[in-house]
């Protein structure tokens, strides 16, 4: 049934899709190649899978082809020295300028935090690349992604000049409780827009999902103090924006949270706490079974004076966060049943929000 898969985000139509293989624009349609496995859900990729979509949202499928062998097309060609400087076995390499600087995405089993609270074992690399000699030498790096879903990184150049990223989202010990209830595994993120920003990586949804927008609700300048639902803000396919900021005249908050997919008994949280700068995404209480990591997150230092944005891309069993205009990203699969469609916001202390909530139907 379509209601029990994301509706949003590319998922097989059975059997299990794993990492992009190539990410290509032609004729006005995008192209996506990935690695599949089209009659089971455990073993090693065998075949190739093939999806297309106009808008980077609505994807169908084509003909799945036998073999892996379809690699990403790239024409800059460097020499990376990079030795063991951030781990090895490394896969799903991609090469591009970006805003005049330099970027080499990575993604690696064996990857070496770029920072402590990062999981995915993907990283962004930036340098300086002399194209006459081939030669690009690292200077800075960050995580792509702080989720515990997150990896194998792609990216396109779209006819009006973005740079667009897509990756798998998916780990091994939610793709494996999976594998025993149902008919397929593993999604696609949703695809997202780069840019370069103070020198780091900045990632927001691509603008094509505006178009499936629908039943937009705003509310401004609320109060929050302990719990607080807002009339409406519920659902399970959304994108909701949310900025917060202290009360003047009070003492700077504690914490502040939000909780999705959320009823009687379930909930995945966001939760800021200024005073020491960590965002904390939590699925402890999703539903999700026992053995896998319930929390991730990000230290977010220029948020300690307590103002924060935040948005969030909810579709049915994954939630993506893009903090502070998209400097920090955080992914996670939060497999929690689809009866749980509240929202709810708390602060520990007080503090004020501006909040909108778009549903997306395609």
């Amino acid at each position: 049934m379509a209601e029990e898969r994301p509706m949003f985000h590319l998922t097989p139509y059975c059997g299990r899709v794993s990492g992009p293989n190539d990410f290509f624009v032609n004729k006005d349609e995008y192209h996506l190649f990935y690695q599949y496995i089209p009659y089971d859900l455990c073993c090693d990729p065998t075949h190739v899978g093939h999806a297309v979509s106009s808008t980077l949202f609505d994807w169908r499928h084509l003909p799945a082809e036998m073999g892996t062998g379809i690699d990403h097309v790239n024409h800059e060609e460097p020499v990376i020295d990079i030795s063991a400087r951030f781990g090895s076995m490394y896969e799903c390499s991609d090469f591009f300028e970006l805003s005049g600087t330099w970027v080499l995405l990575l993604s690696s089993k064996e990857m070496k935090s770029c920072e402590p609270d990062d999981h995915s074992g993907s990283a962004a690399i930036f340098g300086d690349y002399d194209r006459e000699s081939g030669i690009f030498t690292p200077h800075l790096n960050q995580p792509i992604d702080y989720g515990t879903d997150f990896c194998f990184p792609r990216t396109l150049l779209t006819p009006d000049g973005r740079r667009i990223l897509i990756g798998c989202m998916q780990n091994r010990d939610i793709r494996s409780d999976r594998e025993r209830t149902g008919q397929w595994a593993g999604q696609m993120t949703i695809p997202r827009e780069l840019s370069v920003t103070d020198g780091r990586l900045c990632q927001n949804p691509a603008r094509e999902l505006e178009q499936y927008y629908t039943n937009i609700l705003t509310y401004k300048n609320v109060p929050v103090s302990d719990e607080v639902f807002l009339y409406g803000m519920e659902g399970s396919c959304v994108d909701i924006e949310i900025n917060v900021r202290p009360v003047t005249d009070e003492p700077l908050y504690r914490e502040f949270s939000v909780c999705l997919a959320a009823d009687d008994e379930s909930y995945s949280s966001i939760c800021f706490s200024p005073e020491d700068g960590m965002v904390k995404i939590g699925r402890k209480h999703s539903g999700s079974p026992e053995r896998i990591t319930h929390h991730c997150g990000c230290l977010v230092e220029e948020s300690m004076d307590g103002n924060i944005k935040f948005r969030i891309i909810l579709d049915r069993f994954s939630s993506e966060v893009f903090i502070n205009d998209g400097r920090y990203v955080v992914s996670t699969v939060i497999p929690t049943r689809l009866s749980a469609e509240k929202i709810v916001f708390r602060t520990e202390g007080k503090s004020a929000i501006d909040v909108t909530k778009r549903d997306i139907h395609i």
